[in-house]
């Protein structure tokens, strides 16, 4: 069930092979291991360190906060996420 949610968030992106995908909040890397075997560039971001080092993803994963992105602007063509906003949070 999570794979087809992911596949079907990659496939409605409709960029480009090699289109630069920005994951944000990428855990694991799940999704930025969906869209990088879809021929996207992917680059994934997360908070957590532990996250990021339980990774498999081969595209680069960085450490940073989604609210203060440590990335120039329009550097990414998409943007897909697996975490769902929560409003009373602040920032992701």
């Amino acid at each position: 069930r999570d794979r087809a949610w992911r596949s079907r968030t990659v496939e409605s992106l409709s960029l480009g092979r090699g289109a630069r995908v920005l994951d944000l909040a990428c855990g694991t890397g799940d999704l930025t291991h969906d869209a990088a075997h879809a021929g996207y560039a992917p680059v994934g971001i997360d908070i957590s360190a532990g996250m990021l080092h339980a990774a498999s993803a081969s595209a680069p994963l960085v450490r940073g906060d989604g609210a203060v992105l440590p990335f120039a602007s329009s550097s990414f063509d998409g943007v897909a996420s697996t975490r769902r906003a929560d409003p009373d949070a602040g920032s992701l």
